[in-house]
């Protein structure tokens, strides 16, 4: 996110910016701070603005531990973004100091309190066919491709979430078997991450592992703007390099930090993540 110019070694920066994030940094006093360039691209407004509560196992050796984030799905039925809500704040941050000459440990400080816990961004957009996906890995890396096709089994049960009339519908996509509720009176195509494709609103959807599950926890109707930074310095690739670069990030997250040493000489390591992809195949 940031190219630093100061006299201190990235590895250094990289460093703090990993490990610790909680605390306060203080740059030295000349030191300037230069952000990504970017534009805004606008897309309208949504109709619809739906918070979901994603569960997810991250670990499969581990089923018993569970973590969670929250959501949003801004769609207006031609075009949608699935993102962090907090990416908000954020963005709204760096578009201020985009504009500002010199920038420093306040300013960082600033984007520091706000907590990001997935930087994962989806964009459907319905006119052309095509989805993107925008995710970061220490850089900024996007693919797009045509929506996927999901061949969907549609059944007659149905039960209420946030007092919708929501319809039974199952698939299988991508190495999983999903289980979908959409809401019959919202005939919006759409739903949160890459999921789409049935005459209404995907306002719950699993798989039968358990390993995630997206639940609607409100809908609010307002026709806030649909935005997106577009980074100039992001690296665009096509979906099956980004799986191949997703899968050696997790499993050697500090293979672009460089090599940092223990004060006893021995090589500073960084552990593997446990990979459990939504996607499979």
């Amino acid at each position: 996110m940031l190219n630093i110019k100061v006299k201190l070694y990235s590895i250094i920066f990289l460093f703090v910016l990993f490990f610790f994030r909680a605390q306060t940094v203080l740059l030295p006093h000349d030191s300037k701070l230069k952000f990504d360039s970017f534009v805004i691209e606008r897309y309208g407004k949504a109709q619809y603005n739906v918070i979901y509560d994603v569960e997810f196992t991250p670990n499969t050796a581990d089923l018993s531990k569970k973590n969670n984030v929250s959501l949003l799905l801004q769609s207006n039925g031609k075009i949608s973004k699935f993102f962090d809500p907090n990416t908000l704040k954020r963005d709204s941050l760096l578009q201020d100091y985009q504009k500002k000459d010199n920038v420093g440990s306040d300013e960082l400080n600033q984007l520091l309190k706000i907590k990001v816990k997935s930087d994962r961004i989806i964009l459907k957009d319905f006119t052309k066919n095509l989805i993107i996906v925008e995710n970061k890995y220490r850089k900024r890396y996007q693919y797009d491709e045509l929506l996927p096709t999901l061949v969907w089994k549609i059944e007659k049960e149905t039960k209420l979430i946030l007092e919708q009339q929501c319809q039974k519908a199952t698939t299988y996509f991508r190495g999983r078997l999903y289980t979908a509720w959409f809401a019959q009176n919202i005939t919006l195509n759409d739903g949160p991450d890459l999921f789409h494709g049935l005459p209404g609103l995907i306002l719950e959807i699993s798989d039968s592992q358990e390993h995630f599950h997206f639940k609607a926890i409100a809908i609010v109707k307002n026709e806030n703007e649909i935005n997106m930074l577009n980074y100039k310095n992001k690296i665009k690739l096509s979906r099956e390099k980004f799986r191949i670069l997703q899968k050696n990030y997790f499993d050697n997250p500090g293979f672009d930090m460089g090599t940092a040493f223990n004060p006893d000489g021995t090589q500073i390591k960084i552990p593997s993540i446990p990979y459990n992809p939504l996607e499979l195949e």
